[in-house]
């Protein structure tokens, strides 16, 4: 019998979430579900939204949403994989562009007749706009999973180890305290019931 694959869930990092939420939902997620993975991405959240936004949106050439919140969506990861408790987790990264074509016309007409519009239309061929123009808006995917995913379905992605958690000497200095503290303590009952077994003669 084939065993069925499990889509993973689809979480997208924009600008305006709060990380804590984002957190706390994809720690609940993980836990609940050992053996699906949680994609998180800046992937717009409507592709043709790009496409319909006009001249003038190209012309500004301004970075997209899915670019400016790569480093909130590497801040969540991390924070996830820090605060999961229930062991390591598998990491698999995707970088992709969207190509969204421009609403210029690609080619330009030169009239034969010489004359004004011969001339223009010249100057406007110079100006290197015959090929229709295509911007390019870069995103980032992480996966995460508690059990390795198979190659096959990862093509393309760069994989990270589950990262091994060590003790911070922080809490190493206060491991050793409370070690120093438990002693203590203990002595100081042994030294008391010494005392209270001992004989006064009269």
């Amino acid at each position: 019998m084939e065993t069925e694959t499990i889509e993973p869930h689809s979480m997208r990092i924009a600008s305006h979430g709060k990380i804590s939420a984002l957190v706390k939902f994809a720690l609940n997620f993980l836990k609940e579900n050992p053996t699906r993975a949680i994609v998180l991405h800046t992937l717009p959240y409507k592709q043709c939204d790009e496409q319909h936004t006009g001249e003038s949106s190209s012309k500004k050439r301004k970075i997209g949403s899915s670019t400016n919140d790569v480093p909130r969506l590497i801040s969540v990861v991390e924070i996830i994989k820090r605060e999961f408790k229930e062991g390591g987790l598998y990491q698999y990264n995707e970088l992709g562009s969207l190509d969204t074509p421009g609403t210029r016309q690609g080619r330009v007409e030169v009239p034969t007749e010489p004359g004004e519009e011969r001339q223009a239309a010249v100057l406007e061929a110079l100006q290197g706009k015959n090929h229709v123009p295509i911007q390019r808006t870069p995103y980032m995917k992480i996966t995460l999973c508690r059990v390795a995913l198979p190659e096959a379905s990862m093509v393309g992605a760069t994989y990270q180890a589950p990262m091994v958690k060590k003790i911070s000497r922080s809490a190493k200095a206060r491991k050793r305290k409370q070690a120093k503290k438990g002693d203590k303590l203990e002595g100081n009952e042994e030294a008391g019931d010494e005392d209270a077994m001992e004989v006064i003669p009269t």
